[in-house]
């Protein structure tokens, strides 16, 4: 087996815009569904609502 280096990871998540590197986001919706992700997500989860707010975690001071 071969070893892998750093470098070698991949650099974008499964979603194919999302950098490895990039920030967190906190996804919030109207119905009340609030999650930290590493992904931007644009639907909720909970109630299909698709006008979800998803804002870095670095500019949101917390999740309830």
């Amino acid at each position: 087996m071969k070893n892998k280096r750093i470098g070698d990871r991949p650099k974008f998540y499964s979603d194919g815009i999302t950098r490895a590197t990039g920030p967190f986001f906190v996804a919030q919706c109207d119905c009340g569904y609030m999650s930290w992700t590493c992904l931007y997500k644009t639907e909720c989860p909970k109630c299909g609502n698709k006008n979800i707010k998803c804002n870095s975690a670095s500019k949101t001071s917390e999740i309830e």
